[in-house]
C-alpha cells in the first residue's frame, strides 16, 4: 500500500497554474489540453483523477480564493443576476425598466440547484407496469374474507369466458 504525498506533484502544480492562468475552465477539451501542456501522458485519466484529488480541490479553492472568486463573490453576483433588467432603448429613455426574464430564470433554476431542491437526476423510478390475471374464485374467497362485494360478474359469452367489471 502506497501513501499519497500531502503536497502536489510537479505535474499537478503546472496543471493548477495554467488552469488558473486559464480561468479555471469548464469545458473537458481545454482541461485535457492543459493535462497534455503539464506532461501527463494519459491526460483523461489524469483530469479525472485530479478532479476528484482532494489535495487538489483544495490547492485550487484556495487559488480561486486568492483570485477573488469567493462564495461570498459569487453570492452577490447570483443575486444582481436575480434583479437583472433590459438595457434601455436610447430612443425612448422614459420607458420604465423592464425584467430581464430569461436571466432572471437562468438565475432562479441554479439558485434552485444550490438548495437542492431538485431531486437527485441519479434517483431511479421503477416506471414497470405489473397485470396480474386473478381468478373469479380469488375474488369470492376476498369477498368471503372481508364481508364486502368486491366485483359483480357478468354472465359469461360463448367461449366460457366470464367478463368482471368493476364497481
Amino acid at each position: 500500500m502506497s501513501i499519497r504525498p500531502t503536497r502536489l506533484t510537479g505535474k499537478e502544480r503546472r496543471y493548477v497554474r495554467k488552469s488558473a492562468e486559464k480561468g479555471f475552465p469548464e469545458s473537458r477539451k481545454q482541461k485535457l489540453e492543459i493535462a497534455r501542456e503539464s506532461g501527463f501522458k494519459a491526460p483523461s485519466q489524469a483530469v479525472t483523477r485530479i478532479e476528484n484529488s482532494p489535495r487538489v480541490q483544495s490547492v485550487v479553492q484556495r487559488e480561486m480564493d486568492n483570485q477573488g472568486l469567493t462564495l461570498e463573490f459569487a453570492v452577490k453576483k447570483h443575486k444582481q443576476l436575480m434583479d437583472c433588467t433590459l438595457p434601455v432603448n436610447p430612443r425612448y429613455p422614459d420607458h420604465p425598466p423592464q425584467n430581464d426574464n430569461f436571466v432572471q430564470f437562468q438565475a432562479m433554476k441554479e439558485a434552485y440547484k444550490l438548495k437542492a431542491v431538485y431531486p437527485d437526476p441519479k434517483l431511479v423510478i421503477d416506471k414497470t407496469e405489473r397485470h396480474y390475471n386473478v381468478s373469479i374464485e380469488a375474488y369470492r374467497r376476498a369477498e368471503e374474507v372481508t364481508g364486502e362485494k368486491i366485483i359483480d360478474v357478468v354472465p359469461e359469452e360463448e367461449e366460457g369466458v366470464g367478463f368482471v367489471e368493476p364497481l
